[in-house]
């Protein structure tokens, strides 16, 4: 990947930069979620070797979560979390909790709007965040379905180029 990397990271305020972000889709502040039981509790130091500096090269902050307990992140994003402060966020997880946090997503989203997520008829306000899902776990099925690849490099390079997944897509637009 190394190549195709350089070709991809170079330093945001250049020339270069300007035209391949006029739409604004690249991210400026990412939140990480990151479970260290997955991927057979490698994904702290994948996350490290392989993709934090891809993301700092880019000159996209992190927020990195590590999470400490079950529903950790969960609790953290329905919470904790200013929404404004960032514009996308991944998870790097199995696909069940990913599931979670989407949902989680979707309740703030609706809680911070003053939506009642009780009625059956009330409309529902669209997410503002890209999601996407960085695959570590066993199957990557999601991953999968939607890069058409399970490689942790990829889906960082897709989050990096400010292409969403259509995982993403169907989070914002479906579920909200």
């Amino acid at each position: 990947h190394f190549l195709l990397v350089s070709e991809i990271v170079g330093a945001r305020e250049t020339e270069e930069e300007d035209r391949t972000n006029k739409d604004g889709s690249r991210p400026k502040r990412l939140l990480v979620y990151i479970n260290p039981y997955s991927g057979k509790q490698s994904v702290k130091r994948i996350y490290e070797q392989r993709v934090a500096s891809l993301f700092f090269r880019a000159s996209i902050s992190t927020d990195v979560i590590v999470t400490e307990s079950a529903n950790h992140a969960r609790d953290h994003l329905k919470t904790e979390v200013d929404l404004k402060q960032c514009d996308w966020w991944c998870v790097w997880e199995r696909t069940g909790c990913s599931a979670r946090l989407s949902m989680a997503l979707v309740s703030r989203t609706q809680s911070d709007s003053r939506v009642d997520q009780n009625q059956p008829n009330q409309d529902l306000v669209p997410c503002a965040l890209h999601i996407e899902i960085i695959p570590v776990g066993s199957t990557d099925c999601i991953c999968y379905a939607t890069t058409g690849t399970n490689d942790p490099v990829t889906s960082a390079l897709h989050i990096i180029m400010g292409t969403p997944s259509r995982c993403s897509d169907t989070v914002s637009t479906e579920m909200c």
